[in-house]
């Protein structure tokens, strides 16, 4: 079967922040200027250039942006904008998201909306139309983390074409033997089976057994006369200007018998500064 190729005239790199994203960027272009199987395939294809296969390296760019046989490469973070550019006559044709979340990232459900949003951005609205393609490989952090939500909501199913990987099928059977004994998966699995099972059984992590993951709600009166430990926890906002954070003093009691962490009091202030 032969294997269908396709010319890509701008391809955009995206990792979970910018450094990240420039290490894949720098890769390809390594590749490109020393791999000798790429050299002995690909050397006669010249779509844009003309000359030996170094000068069909734009030099002059760096390895986050740059150009090779008429196709531009270019590295973004997650957090940086990856919209309204062009290549020439260009938007552009492929987004790769790779390894875009990580558990620091993938935290709270306002980060994982927001991960969701750039990629759905990218799908719908910052790809050249009808051509455009996205990939996103990635690492089950959360169960709700972006690789989660296109491989399991219904909205994704239709517009997604999916394959999930892992080192152990259903029935034990190793699937890379060639780089895992069953003495390694062992004891890496007794090491961590959760940080396992996301990494290598494409598993996300049991978010129940996370402290401070599940909401409580409580009545006061069953903890009124218990006697808790107390903390006041204090986010030290500078309150500079009438647009600056709200500083927050937060009163913990607990744990409880039941584990709880108790949200017993909390005061939102602004003070602002007595100079301005």
């Amino acid at each position: 079967q032969a294997i269908p190729l396709t010319w890509d005239p701008y391809i955009q790199v995206i990792g979970v922040d910018g450094p990240t994203a420039l290490e894949r960027t720098s890769a390809i272009r390594g590749e490109l200027e020393r791999n000798p199987l790429l050299r002995y395939d690909w050397g006669d294809l010249t779509p844009c250039y003309s000359g030996d296969w170094e000068s069909r390296i734009r030099r002059a760019a760096s390895d986050e942006d740059f150009e090779s046989n008429g196709t531009r490469v270019r590295a973004f973070g997650m957090t940086e904008g990856n919209r309204g550019g062009t290549h020439g006559p260009w938007r552009p044709s492929t987004a790769l998201f790779d390894d875009p979340d990580s558990e620091e990232s993938s935290r709270s459900q306002l980060q994982r909306d927001a991960n969701m949003a750039k990629l759905d951005g990218a799908v719908d609205f910052g790809l050249e139309p009808r051509t455009g393609r996205t990939f996103l490989l990635g690492t089950p952090h959360h169960p709700d983390a972006m690789v989660c939500r296109v491989t399991t909501l219904e909205q994704y199913r239709a517009a997604w074409r999916t394959v999930r990987f892992r080192l152990v099928d259903e029935q034990g059977v190793i699937l890379y033997p060639a780089k895992w004994t069953t003495e390694e998966i062992a004891l890496s699995r007794n090491k961590n089976p959760e940080k396992f099972a996301s990494e290598m059984g494409d598993e996300p992590p049991a978010q129940g057994n996370r402290p401070f993951h599940t909401v409580h709600q409580y009545d006061r009166e069953v903890y009124q006369d218990q006697v808790l430990p107390s903390v006041l926890a204090f986010d030290p906002s500078m309150g500079r200007t009438n647009k600056s954070d709200f500083q927050a003093l937060v009163n913990l009691r607990g744990p409880t018998a039941e584990g709880w962490i108790l949200v017993w009091r909390a005061w939102l202030l602004r003070i602002p500064d007595p100079l301005a």
